[in-house]
């Protein structure tokens, strides 16, 4: 049953980990899109982005038929609810590194 609960687990983690891999490289795609045909002193910066919600906005200007932010919330979402899953598998399955006999 250990040996299941740590498969689990490891399962969940790695696609937690790979969902919000997918998401944050669509956000970059977001950003390049938006960045693109705006001027060099309007540009949203690649690192310290504080406007997310400014980001999407603009995306959904300049995009109005784009899906990659309801794709990269649908991803993050998603990805949560693997961490989600990966803690409560270690809770349900009692995993711990020391093996109490």
């Amino acid at each position: 049953m250990n040996a299941i609960g740590w498969t689990l687990f490891v399962v969940l983690s790695l696609g937690y980990v790979t969902f919000i891999l997918w998401a944050v490289v669509l956000e970059m795609d977001i950003l390049t899109a938006v960045n693109s045909p705006l001027p060099q002193d309007k540009q949203f910066p690649l690192i310290g982005n504080h406007r997310q919600f400014e980001l999407r906005r603009q995306y959904r200007i300049l995009f109005p038929d784009g899906r990659l932010h309801v794709q990269s919330t649908g991803l993050f979402i998603t990805g949560f609810a693997f961490l989600l899953g990966a803690i409560l598998t270690f809770y349900w399955f009692h995993l711990s590194v020391r093996h109490v006999q």
